[in-house]
């Protein structure tokens, strides 16, 4: 069976015989599928939303990579027993760029069997949790922390709702008068913005459940969450009204979220209610803690010892929040397909040279690299690497083009060859990163700018844009100057 494919791949397609594309693309795919059944079927309960380690995957990275390298060794076996340029094959045209986009395909398929596994842990978190409405469930946890103190200062009386709201008046007051300053030419400092000092006398005073004016938990979209203006009046309106049994169900409500997510806690929704409708004031007489035994500094030794793990509800559900999300996106895409091209670019490199000027330009290339670490460090200016980085790049450039026309050097001209075709991806980014530097650098040597550089502004906002032509362009300039001049430079005379 396999022997008769290949036969027919020989006379019918010898590209995708001479790569093992047709036999490669199916193991890796079922290598895929094992990668994501491991995640899918891994042991969950809802515990390991709050758990670090459940959703961390470096043991199945490190086994990942040693199993492409493996993969990769052995395909290389079989790829590199033929190279039709070398052997003085009449080849089709766009020959080599078709050769190039499979390579790339090869890499990129090979390198995210990580990536499956991930998919398959989060389809399942996913299916386990798509019951679960976050919002309302943070909305809940929200109106609860109303009764339940875990940092102290949000229960004092200068973060009660009202001296928040005088607190952003004035603020907004003292804003108008800096810019009424500045517009005057007055040299206003920046600090009496956000500078106001708070009483220290107001510290004295006792906390109380009545002052809360905060949201311990948010979610993604902050604008579907009940606002803390309107969760503090209810729970203002609870205790002043004396709704113990509306404040009992709320913690209660909290604790069975607690127990849901099994978050480690001591809460005792019934004693804790009894306390705060018995003390003066709804003061407040117990903090809770992180842990059992775990205490901040400022925590009093008469206070009861109570916990709760408070922050691992927020990792539950920003864990929900980010499964639904999914952790694919554009830019981990972009890297994947930067990682397939250069991979594929450097074996081609190897397929388009003789073994001597591969490896001739490869410690070459270090070399370089050495001496310009060494102008640089000799000169105390980081800014000349660039610019002999470029330098470099157009002499390299040019010379391999001229000797390669001219038939003449094939050995050098094989090595400025490899070094501009390896420094090409690297060029138009470091370029774009000078620039990004230099704008940066004239917008803050103006005082007192709020407004950034225009050109600083879009090539901030647009490196992705500018990475993926970047790679656009490299291909267009494989395809149209580097692959021809490959063929020019194997029909060379040798030395």
């Amino acid at each position: 069976m396999i022997t008769k494919i290949q036969a027919y791949l020989i006379s019918r397609y010898p590209l995708l015989w001479n790569t093992r594309i047709v036999f490669l693309l199916p193991i890796i795919f079922g290598i895929h599928m094992l990668f994501y059944l491991a995640g899918y079927f891994k042991h969950f309960n809802l515990s390991d939303l709050h758990d670090g380690y459940y959703y961390r995957y470096e043991g199945v990275v490190m086994f990942s990579v040693l199993l492409t390298a493996l993969l990769i060794i052995i395909w290389l076996i079989f790829y590199l027993r033929n190279n039709p340029l070398k052997a003085g094959y009449p080849l089709r045209r766009f020959h080599l760029i078709k050769e190039f986009f499979l390579l790339m395909v090869v890499f990129f398929s090979s390198a995210t069997f990580f990536f499956t596994y991930q998919q398959g842990v989060f389809n399942r978190t996913n299916i386990e949790t798509k019951e679960i409405n976050t919002i309302d469930e943070v909305n809940q946890a929200n109106l609860a922390f109303n009764f339940i103190a875990a940092d102290r200062s949000d229960f004092r009386i200068y973060r009660s709702c009202d001296s928040l709201a005088a607190r952003d008046k004035r603020r907004e007051e003292r804003l108008e008068e800096y810019y009424r300053l500045r517009d005057a030419d007055l040299n206003p400092d920046s600090d009496m913005i956000n500078n106001e000092p708070i009483n220290e006398s107001l510290d004295t005073l006792p906390l109380s459940y009545l002052y809360y004016c905060s949201l311990r938990y948010s979610v993604t979209n902050k604008d579907e969450q009940v606002p803390a203006t309107i969760q503090h009046d209810r729970a203002h309106r609870w205790l002043l009204s004396g709704h113990r049994d509306s404040v009992l169900y709320q913690l209660n409500l909290f604790k069975a979220l607690l127990e849901k997510y099994r978050i480690a806690n001591n809460l005792d929704p019934e004693s804790h209610v009894s306390r705060m409708f018995a003390a003066n004031n709804f003061e407040v007489d117990t903090i809770y803690g992180t842990t059992k035994s775990t205490y901040d500094d400022y925590l009093q030794k008469d206070i009861p010892q109570a916990y709760i793990r408070d922050a691992d509800f927020q990792d539950s559900i920003d864990q929900i929040s980010e499964v639904r999300r999914g952790f694919w996106d554009w830019e981990i895409i972009l890297f994947m397909f930067y990682y397939a091209f250069s991979m594929a670019l450097l074996l081609m490199s190897f397929r388009m040279t003789s073994i001597r000027v591969w490896f001739a330009a490869l410690v070459g290339s270090g070399l370089v690299a050495i001496l310009v670490s060494l102008v640089v460090v000799s000169s105390n200016q980081s800014e000349l690497a660039l610019y002999l980085i470029w330098l470099l790049y157009i002499l390299f450039h040019l010379g391999a083009f001229v000797f390669i026309r001219s038939r003449l050097h094939k050995f050098l001209s094989g090595v400025l060859f490899l070094w501009t075709l390896w420094m090409q991806l690297s060029i138009l980014p470091m370029i774009w990163g000078k620039l990004e530097d230099h704008y940066r650098e004239i917008n803050n040597m103006i005082p007192g700018n709020e407004v950034s550089n225009p050109t600083y502004t879009w090539l901030n906002r647009h490196w992705h844009e500018l990475l993926e032509f970047n790679l656009v362009f490299t291909f267009i300039l494989l395809l149209v100057f580097f692959m021809p001049l490959a063929k020019k430079w194997q029909a060379n005379p040798e030395e």
